[in-house]
């Protein structure tokens, strides 16, 4: 039975010919600055949440690991843009006092199972995998899962597409704890900001729909795997930037 992710799921759609040099060829490329930006947030707020730091020294952690694992050790940054993100998140970690609630999950690892039609009307299984951040408990009894972001505040369509990740990971709430999680928020936290999305079936069933359509096209693909151009992504983001015509050639 294949196994999907969400981040699987979505490089099918952004580019085929980087999705089968990651899936197919397992050429994983290089990192970027983003990635390594929110690899070490992510690791201080587990740390946090685990009591191996206390949230008054984040800050310390930030600073002392920054150039090491986020600049690999360089003086400065590329381009002028960073200097502000850096300074966006000492802002934050030099304020950071913990959450208010306790955390249940933390970088909990998802697996469900479920099937999509193929032509012959078979279902046909798979799972989904995925880590779920931080999840917890609020006052009134109900669940809230968290997904870190340092990248700019989501909203419009593009909050409705990154969602769709968090109603994936809803499914393992359910399965363990019986419910579906209340509210899913990206805690945006350069800018300190919570953006809530209160649980709704209709845009959990699309997730959910999406999921299958997108398996069921990977599963029965025949054609060849084009290169996309997605601009900025291509030339910034993309593990296969510096080797890649639509990249940084």
């Amino acid at each position: 039975m294949n196994t999907y992710s969400f981040s699987r799921l979505t490089s099918w759609w952004n580019c085929k010919e980087a999705w089968k040099r990651s899936y197919i060829d397992l050429d994983k490329g290089e990192d970027n600055w983003f990635s390594r930006f929110g690899t070490l947030a992510h690791d201080i707020f587990e740390k946090v949440d685990l009591g191996k730091i206390l949230p008054q020294d984040a800050h310390v952690e930030w600073s002392s690991r920054y150039s090491a694992e986020v600049l690999l050790g360089k003086d400065s940054h590329e381009v002028y843009w960073m200097d502000n993100w850096k300074a966006d998140a000492d802002r934050f970690f030099k304020g950071f006092s913990g959450w208010r609630t306790k955390a249940i999950w933390i970088e909990k690892h998802v697996l469900v199972e479920d099937s999509y039609v193929d032509a012959d009307g078979n279902n046909v299984p798979f799972k989904f995998q995925g880590f779920v951040d931080r999840m917890s408990q609020l006052a009134n009894g109900t669940y809230c899962i968290q997904d870190y972001k340092c990248s700019k505040i989501y909203e419009g369509r593009t909050l409705q597409e990154k969602s769709r990740q968090m109603y994936l990971y809803a499914r393992g709430v359910k399965e363990e704890f019986g419910e579906f999680p209340s509210k899913l928020i990206f805690f945006h936290f350069r800018q300190n900001a919570p953006v809530v999305v209160p649980f709704k079936m209709e845009a959990y069933e699309e997730a959910w729909q999406w999921v299958r359509d997108t398996v069921a096209e990977m599963e029965t693909y025949e054609g060849d795997f084009p290169l996309t151009d997605n601009g900025y992504f291509c030339k910034a983001i993309c593990n296969y930037r510096n080797s890649c015509p639509n990249g940084n050639q």
